[in-house]
């Protein structure tokens, strides 16, 4: 069986009433590794056919992987307005092990990530631009690896809060400005297929209820 084993350090700060900011460490050893594995050698596993080719999932190498997080939040009053700000830094990196003793990179991670966003309320109204930053990442080793560009993501989310007897109504815009960018994928079974589109611009709307 996969044995996975973390170790964690986390540490938080009160700088002052409005401002915190912490951070944590984080290191994981991972044995038997659990993973997809491209087997190109014909197959009689269905009666009366021939499959050239096969994959399935097998125990195969071990996996390091390290990182760490630092985060920030602040909040204040600009006169009517309550203002709120976060931001997030992660960074992970690492290796799997191969039976060989080859070392392939992360698959599907990215090694930098950048997460900022800012919530203005007033009233029982809210506004909330958010920004992603999401760096180069690696895609599966099925078909050999190679790498997904780093992107921008940008969304809005807003609303009213109990407008009405506990009513409330929000609106929001995923991928604000309609970019068009891609996901590392692990390779789309028989055929390489090393980054999945995602969504474009979209939008989002609707009511809750509180009983």
């Amino acid at each position: 069986p996969e044995k996975s084993r973390t170790l964690e350090l986390s540490i938080s700060h009160n700088v002052t009433s409005n401002f915190i900011l912490s951070g944590s460490t984080y290191y994981t050893k991972v044995n038997q590794l659990i993973t997809s594995v491209f087997k190109n050698e014909a197959s009689n596993a269905i009666p009366g056919g021939v499959i050239l080719a096969h994959g399935r999932y097998e125990n195969v190498g071990e996996a390091t992987i390290y990182g760490m997080e630092v985060k920030s939040d602040y909040h204040t009053n600009l006169g009517p307005v309550r203002l709120k700000l976060w931001g997030n830094y992660s960074w992970v990196d690492g290796h799997i092990e191969q039976p060989d003793g080859s070392l392939l990179q992360l698959p599907l991670v990215a090694n930098h990530k950048v997460k900022t966003g800012a919530t203005f309320s007033w009233k029982n109204y809210f506004v909330t631009p958010k920004a992603n930053w999401i760096g180069e990442a690696n895609t599966a080793r099925e078909f050999g690896q190679t790498t997904i560009p780093s992107y921008a993501l940008f969304n809005l989310a807003s609303g009213i809060d109990n407008i009405y007897k506990n009513l409330s109504l929000f609106f929001n815009i995923r991928n604000l400005t309609d970019s068009r960018y891609f996901n590392a994928s692990n390779g789309g079974g028989g055929q390489p297929f090393p980054g999945a589109p995602q969504d474009p611009r979209q939008f989002f709307g609707g009511m809750t209820y509180q009983f």
